[in-house]
């Protein structure tokens, strides 16, 4: 177990997205170093984006969705693409579900909400302050974000560089992205998406 967990505390630590140029065929900041066949996912659904063709774009954001970038690394980079992609859809009930795995995963990636074994039981669940988070999305997401294979391996590189710059970039994303959707919301709607 101490082998994978280096393996996977170097992994974390050097989560790079790749420059523009380099293997992928596109420059979508979702792109992640050494994941080819993720990367063309990404790529494929990028170009569908610039094409107005959503439905095909989310499609395939989808399909990457389920092609993990990383080995024994939570797929957490395509909730905000996913969500953007329902918004401009009109299905805004997906984009704020999306909008909303995704501010979990921030404050995972951040320390603020982290992974607890239940003692009665082999399942985690995500905490906050030392409070269980109980909404259902917290539920999936402690899923999506927890167990033996990466949960060392993210406490041990919550400190590091790398750890800060990825999610600086991705509560940047997410921001632009959230502002986009409000936006669509609002022009379809009339009100804002919920915060």
């Amino acid at each position: 177990m101490k082998s994978s967990s280096i393996f996977l505390s170097t992994l974390f630590s050097t989560i790079l997205f790749v420059a523009p140029g380099a293997a992928a065929q596109c420059d979508s900041p979702d792109l992640v170093h050494g994941a080819d066949k993720y990367n063309a996912l990404v790529c494929k659904a990028e170009a569908a984006a610039q094409n107005h063709d959503e439905k095909k774009a989310l499609s395939i954001l989808l399909l990457a969705e389920e092609e993990s970038p990383l080995p024994d690394f939570p797929n957490l980079f395509l909730f905000d693409r996913v969500a953007l992609s329902n918004a401009r859809q009109g299905n805004f009930d997906m984009a704020e579900l999306n909008l909303a795995y995704a501010d979990i995963s921030l404050l995972w990636l951040k320390g603020i909400a982290r992974c607890r074994k239940i003692t009665s039981s082999d399942d985690e669940i995500l905490v906050q302050d030392d409070a269980p988070l109980h909404s259902e999305n917290a539920r999936y997401m402690a899923n999506v974000l927890c167990g033996d294979a990466y949960d060392k391996a993210h406490e041990e590189n919550l400190a590091t560089a790398g750890n800060s710059q990825l999610t600086a970039r991705m509560a940047l994303r997410h921001a632009e992205i959230k502002n986009e959707i409000d936006g669509l919301y609002k022009s379809c709607c009339k009100a804002p998406v919920k915060k």
